[in-house]
């Protein structure tokens, strides 16, 4: 087949994207934790969704985030809107920064890898939805993996070393994970009909916003330091770097290469962020132990395993019903 076919392009398109997305959403845990030796939790929080909502709305009216929804449809779901921006961004980036600060790079972007168990859980509580017996196979391998990273203790991280702050943040990177599978959950329900491109900008854009009017506010009623110290040029690079990659470019091209190859396979690049965050976190200086090793590669089995045998399971049961539609 040639590579000028539009089969091949579409394919090559959305693997090229979703390499980008990986990059990106792999990077930004060791780029924060590097901008968190200089700055505090929740000014990190902050400041990178100020950067990234006024690009997010771009993206909403542009052709890039589909057929954007009319203006009155708009105002009636902000309150859902509002809600949603909540917990996908003020509790999700409050949560997962603080963290990344407790439990350190490594070890947050370890737990941060096995969201899928966060996800599977919610949707068992929410719609009953029973998980294969694949998937929980997968976790079966997967949650030992963590266990064993976890043990390796945090010494990368910028909190005392201690088991108890290990475990805070462990903790509150777990709860940005339910966060966020809530967040994606309620979105679907909430927003149905809306394109995946829009329906994501208009949600984190609108608790970008949220998000910055609430740190404004508590700054002049003096409960958090206001205005936040002017960060140097290099710091500045890695705060536009981790809003304008990590959210927008991110957002926009995991949805092309989903788009493109489907939400099975795209998934599937999800395993390789924690190697590009680990791996990036070594660059940077921090101190990856065997254990670190062993554990991130048993989630990657236990996950990815999982997802590249309910892919194939799917494309069995395409082609058992395509043959009997033939017959």
């Amino acid at each position: 087949m040639s590579l000028s076919s539009p089969a091949v392009r579409a394919v090559l398109i959305g693997n090229a994207a979703l390499a980008v997305t990986v990059l990106c959403w792999g990077s930004m845990v060791p780029l924060m934790h590097e901008l968190l030796r200089r700055h505090d939790a929740l000014e990190i929080a902050v400041l990178r969704y100020a950067v990234a909502a006024p690009l997010l709305l771009a993206i909403l009216v542009s052709p890039i985030g589909g057929r954007p929804p009319a203006a009155g449809t708009i105002a009636g779901a902000l309150p859902r809107l509002l809600a949603l921006g909540v917990l996908g961004v003020i509790v999700f980036a409050t949560a997962y920064t603080f963290g990344i600060y407790y439990a350190g790079p490594v070890q947050a972007s370890i737990v941060g890898s096995a969201a899928p168990v966060i996800a599977v859980a919610l949707g068992w509580l929410l719609n009953r939805d029973v998980p294969d017996r694949t998937l929980l196979l997968g976790i079966a391998v997967a949650v030992p993996g963590t266990a064993l990273a976890l043990s390796a203790g945090n010494a990368n991280a910028l909190a005392a070393e201690s088991p108890w702050i290990l475990a805070l943040g462990v903790a509150l990177v777990l709860l940005a994970n339910v966060a966020w599978s809530l967040y994606s959950a309620l979105a679907r329900r909430w927003m149905d009909g809306w394109p995946p491109v829009a329906l994501t900008a208009a949600t984190i854009a609108a608790g970008g916003i949220l998000f910055s009017l609430g740190y404004v506010a508590a700054g002049l009623a003096g409960l958090v330091r206001f205005p936040p110290p002017a960060p140097t040029l290099p710091d500045a690079g890695l705060l536009v770097f981790v809003a304008v990659f990590g959210i927008c470019l991110g957002v926009v091209c995991w949805n092309l290469g989903v788009a493109r190859l489907g939400l099975s396979l795209a998934s599937l690049y999800l395993n390789v962020t924690p190697i590009v965050a680990i791996g990036l976190s070594a660059v940077l200086g921090a101190d990856v132990t065997a254990a670190h090793l062993a554990g991130t590669a048993l989630v990657i089995l236990g996950i990815g395993g999982a997802q590249v045998q309910r892919l194939r399971d799917a494309r069995a049961a395409d082609r058992a019903a395509q043959t009997a539609a033939e017959r």
